[in-house]
């Protein structure tokens, strides 16, 4: 669907890496690894990994999803044959994550704070 998209509209193609996208997400790693700020957290967080992905670190990953266990609610789906993009895969991978989502945010529906507008 991606390829047929940027087939389709050149302005969807991109070149390189958007660097400043990848500086921020970095300074968002390193902030969200610190254990003072993941206290902090009192939402709940479904969070999707994928078996063959080559870009993200799932131990990395595995580790704050433990951390976050310990302070707030935390679905995590693992997909062992998911890559990276795993919502443009099947909807077998797709479909539970989406629901998951839904779930998390109708328990936060009238919460102070939360609005999903």
């Amino acid at each position: 669907l991606h390829d047929d998209w940027v087939e389709i509209d050149d302005r969807l193609k991109t070149d390189d890496v958007t660097w400043g996208w990848l500086l921020e997400r970095c300074k968002g790693i390193v902030a969200a690894n610190k254990d003072h700020n993941i206290a902090k957290l009192d939402m709940p967080f479904v969070i999707a990994t994928a078996g063959k992905d080559q870009i993200v670190h799932n131990k990395g990953t595995e580790k704050i999803i433990d951390k976050l266990q310990k302070v707030t609610d935390v679905t995590h789906i693992h997909c062992d044959d998911s890559g990276h993009e795993m919502y443009l895969e099947t909807d077998a991978v797709r479909t539970p994550i989406i629901e998951e989502t839904i779930k998390m945010i109708n328990s936060l529906k009238g919460k102070k704070g939360f609005s999903p507008k």
